[in-house]
């Protein structure tokens, strides 16, 4: 997020130049999954910042649009929770968070499905901002400084941050990480330590728009998801799974695609595990029938699978792969 903290700036647009787009399309190109939601989203922030809002009414001038406390609680204007994340001060800020978020929707678009990850962006959008106004008052009050009312901030970053904590929690692959590339660190603490990084490499940055981010995405996932692929309501039986998240043979992690046979067998995609897994009718365990050796390219690796369906012929085809069930 850009921010402005002074209460007569005129804040505008910094760079009209157009390097940031022709990056984010490169980028685009060389995607070979972009989830509907996902693209959606990122069609909508680059027609924002060629300025389409001044045909409805509306004016792309970030100083009309950037929400802080001040404009939220003193003046009223609610709209501004709604319009500043879309708004983006120049195109490489543009470039930067629509390449992180085609990183984190790839995943999560795929992990929860594009409903439920449409949903979460619109939860997301609307916590983060609210978020802001409220840190914004915070720090007005315990620091005595008037000029984090006015904090006022633009961009979808706070969105993102909120993502990449959702994103490290129910992707295990990525339970583990590097700083700067070689500085070992737990992916869990990486945010935390972007979030400080960033602000000292780029002082116009919005602080409190970063750990709004941050802290809606840990509130949102205390609020939890089903590991259990399967469950037929709050008086069903559950199939499989059901046994916390995890890699052992009686756990799923991020499990999406799903296929029952004519014998009542579950057949899951069992996405952060990289395999599908297979559950005999009226077992406690499941038995792997594809992948599970890490995500990767070879003919005994799965990477990400979202759907499964298996055949007449016993033959399991998931992420446009097809490959023999193991007996």
């Amino acid at each position: 997020m850009f921010s402005s903290r002074s209460r007569q700036t005129n804040y505008h647009q910094t760079n009209r130049s157009y390097y940031g787009i022709i990056l984010l399309l490169a980028e685009l190109g060389r995607s070979s999954h972009l989830p509907p939601i996902t693209l959606v989203i990122i069609i909508l922030n680059v027609l924002i910042y060629f300025d389409i809002f001044p045909l409805f009414g509306l004016s792309s001038d970030l100083q009309s649009v950037c929400v802080s406390t001040h404009t939220v609680l003193d003046q009223g204007d609610y709209m501004r929770i709604l319009l500043a994340p879309f708004f983006h001060g120049d195109d490489m800020h543009l470039y930067y968070n629509m390449a992180s978020f085609l990183y984190k929707g790839q995943q999560l678009e795929t992990l929860f499905g594009s409903q439920y990850f449409a949903l979460l962006l619109a939860i997301l959008t609307l916590l983060s901002s609210l978020m802001l106004v409220l840190l914004g008052q915070l720090a007005s009050s315990l620091l005595d400084n008037p000029e984090y009312l006015f904090t006022c901030a633009v961009g979808f970053s706070a969105v993102i941050f909120a993502l990449k904590v959702i994103t490290t929690h129910y992707t295990p692959a990525y339970g583990s990480n590097t700083f700067l590339g070689f500085i070992p660190i737990s992916a869990k603490y990486i945010v935390w330590v972007e979030l400080v990084v960033i602000q000292l490499i780029t002082p116009n940055v919005s602080f409190l728009g970063h750990l709004a981010g941050i802290l809606v995405g840990l509130f949102t996932i205390t609020c939890g998801y089903y590991s259990s692929a399967y469950q037929m309501d709050t008086k069903g039986v559950t199939v499989a799974g059901g046994y916390g998240r995890g890699g052992a043979n009686n756990q799923l992690w991020g499990s999406h695609g799903l296929y029952v046979d004519e014998n009542k067998n579950v057949y899951i995609a069992d996405f952060a595990n990289n395999r599908i897994i297979e559950w005999k009718h009226g077992s406690k365990i499941g038995q792997v029938v594809a992948g599970g050796n890490g995500g990767g390219n070879r003919a005994d690796q799965l990477n990400g699978p979202s759907y499964v369906i298996v055949d007449e012929e016993r033959e399991i085809e998931s992420t446009f792969v097809k490959v023999g069930v193991k007996e």
